[in-house]
């Protein structure tokens, strides 16, 4: 279980860094110019920092009163699950610029309700309507171009 704490820091830390590589571009400004485009994201992965860290030190203080061996050491059960989700939303984001928003979004969100273990009609139908619903909001609704 301890390792389950330490892994998911480690997870975190990954993800602050990928999101760190993205935001080290945005602009800071002095306070009596406002906050900047940079604060926000600044915000967030100080937060993800602070949490992750956090679990990292839980996790290793769990493994000093327990002792456990290595083979004791477990990955966390949704890990699996938010990996291929974390994935899926990449494939997701790299078909969008290539294909547009309808092909992709229907297609990740049947894919992504039967990665959460829903039945194939649930998915099918759950999939289709908010994709279109989607489609509707964004092209019809507000105008916007899709590509």
């Amino acid at each position: 279980m301890a390792g389950s704490y330490i892994v998911s820091g480690i997870l975190g830390l990954a993800v602050a860094g990928l999101a760190w590589m993205e935001a080290r571009t945005f602009p800071l400004q002095d306070l009596p110019e406002g906050l900047g485009a940079a604060f926000m994201p600044w915000l967030l992965l100080a937060i993800i920092v602070v949490l992750s860290i956090s679990l990292i030190a839980y996790g290793l203080a769990q493994c000093e009163r327990q002792r456990p061996r290595l083979a004791d050491i477990r990955l966390p059960k949704g890990l699996v699950t938010t990996g291929a989700t974390f994935l899926l939303l990449c494939g997701f984001a790299v078909a969008f610029g290539l294909f547009g928003l309808l092909g992709p979004a229907l297609v990740f969100l049947v894919v992504g309700m039967r990665t959460l273990k829903a039945p194939w009609p649930k998915a099918l139908g759950v999939g289709a309507t908010a994709g279109l619903c989607i489609y509707v909001v964004f092209a019809i609704a507000f105008g916007v171009q899709m590509p």
